[in-house]
């Protein structure tokens, strides 16, 4: 059975469900993309791949797993050393060249840290806010920094499954967390 998924997941999510035998790719009719510069995914975002319509399929869903600074950036290649791959770090600047048709109403999930924190204190001046604004739909991020945690009766994150309607399987409850028990915040435009 093929299940259509129109939407664009960023971080391992994807590739550990199917390293760990959860879904296959035919199960979910999705191609892995590489990239090694963030310019290379907002082409994505914007065109799909070269010969395909974005507008035959716009992306309805948007799960980002990165790390992200309260700069309004978020670094899709970081690992803790200076000489990371920052031509994969996406900024708050770069959010007009994504194509806000290239979407139909999205449901966007950021599970880097502090993507909902505003840079220099101005309000609604964060990553999540803009990407919103741009996009529309509505998102979810948080203000604060974010880690994995086990929660044994899952109540956040199975109610957030079902808000969103995002993942199909049964879902996993070692998502990350906002730190000291920090929600995500929902922004809308």
């Amino acid at each position: 059975m093929s299940i259509p998924f129109s939407a664009v997941r960023i971080g391992m999510r994807i590739v550990a469900e199917i390293q760990l035998g959860i879904v296959t790719h035919n199960d979910i009719d999705v191609r892995l993309a590489y990239f090694s510069k963030s310019d290379n995914l907002i082409n994505y975002i914007n065109n799909k791949y070269e010969g395909e319509d974005r507008n035959a399929d716009k992306i309805t869903k948007f799960v980002v797993f990165s790390h992200g600074f309260a700069n309004g950036t978020l670094s899709l290649g970081y690992n803790y050393d200076s000489d990371y791959n920052k031509n994969l770090n996406f900024s708050i600047d770069q959010l007009d060249s994504i194509n806000e048709n290239a979407f139909n109403s999205p449901n966007s999930m950021f599970y880097s840290c502090n993507t909902g924190t505003n840079v220099n204190g101005e309000w609604g001046n964060n990553f999540a806010q803009k990407w919103v604004n741009r996009v529309s739909g509505q998102t979810w991020a948080w203000n604060t920094t974010t880690f994995y945690d086990i929660y044994k009766d899952g109540t956040f994150w199975q109610k957030r499954y079902v808000d969103m309607n995002l993942f199909i399987k049964e879902g996993a409850t070692n998502y990350p967390v906002g730190s000291n028990g920090v929600e995500a915040i929902r922004f809308t435009r």
